[in-house]
């Protein structure tokens, strides 16, 4: 039974030999040379002074193993497996790109958090690299879970407005995919999304983001603002011709003037003369006596 260094030295030096593989390749049943003395001789000859690929190759793998950074990921409900799954096919493709300039499907480790560290321990770094990114991966992870279940709570809290505020949230990210660095490989959503796909979208966000349930929230109590405002309001829509409607924005712009506050003075202005116009008028009944 290997234990966890083994079994990193193993799946690491394995991915090295079998990673030009171009059918399905199981790496569990492939024996790399781990003997005692072959470790010793590349530690040996990486002392004297030899630098040539495979021996700085093999040295970096050794000390990364030995390293033993842990890449564990906490599981708080059932749901929560799925999302790992697209969690680590995420960062074992991002690694893979960064230790050996792409990954290799066709090879089946035994679990894909084996297969992240893999490609993690061929990683050629600085010990504090590693260490900073490995780091860097697991809050993702945790900022991930806390974002889920305070999202769940939010929306869930009130039923007349869940809707609502699913609505809002689909519109607040599509706005927002690029500033949430939303990945391309995520597809945009559907008309009949649901909440889950909501939170595997803004999965990778938390990276550099801690705030977008805040903001969303934020979002939404103002719309729920401007509706309340605007009830108190009597609504008219108003169709102006091409030639008002721009000497409306020109004078808008001109002015620095908001439009409907230039639209009611201009009707009050509007009303009030005609009202002073027909007072003014002299009365019918005089009228038969003018000659």
């Amino acid at each position: 039974m290997k234990n966890n260094y083994q079994t990193r030295l193993f799946n690491a030096f394995s991915l090295l030999d079998l990673y030009e593989a171009d059918t399905p390749t199981q790496v569990t049943k492939h024996v790399p040379r781990l003997d005692n003395d072959y470790l010793a001789s590349i530690q040996e000859a990486f002392k004297k002074g030899v630098k040539d690929p495979k021996t700085l190759q093999a040295m970096s793998i050794i000390s990364n193993a030995s390293q033993r950074l842990a890449l564990d990921f906490i599981i708080k409900q059932e749901s929560d497996h799925a999302d790992l799954e697209l969690f680590l096919e995420y960062y074992t493709g991002e690694i893979a790109e960064i230790s050996m300039h792409g990954r290799n499907k066709n090879l089946e480790f035994k679990n894909i958090q084996e297969e992240l560290c893999a490609y993690f321990d061929v990683m050629q770094e600085s010990a504090t690299d590693r260490f900073n990114f490995s780091l860097t991966i697991k809050e993702t992870w945790i900022r991930h879970i806390k974002f889920k279940l305070n999202f769940e709570k939010w929306i869930k809290s009130s039923i007349n407005d869940e809707n609502d505020k699913l609505d809002m949230s689909i519109k607040f990210i599509e706005n927002r995919r690029h500033a949430l660095e939303i990945p391309q490989s995520i597809p945009r959503f559907k008309q009949e999304t649901k909440l889950d796909n909501i939170i595997k979208t803004l999965m990778f966000s938390h990276r550099n983001r801690v705030d977008i349930l805040r903001t969303i929230k934020l979002e939404y109590d103002k719309k729920i603002n401007n509706i309340r405002k605007n009830k108190d309001r009597n609504q008219t829509n108003i169709e102006l011709d091409n030639l008002t409607s721009t000497m409306l924005v020109d004078y808008l712009v001109k002015h620095g003037k908001k439009k409907n506050a230039v639209i009611s003075q201009a009707i009050r202005e509007f009303i009030q003369r005609e009202d002073r116009e027909i007072n003014t008028l002299p009365n019918p009944e005089d009228m038969k006596y003018i000659i």
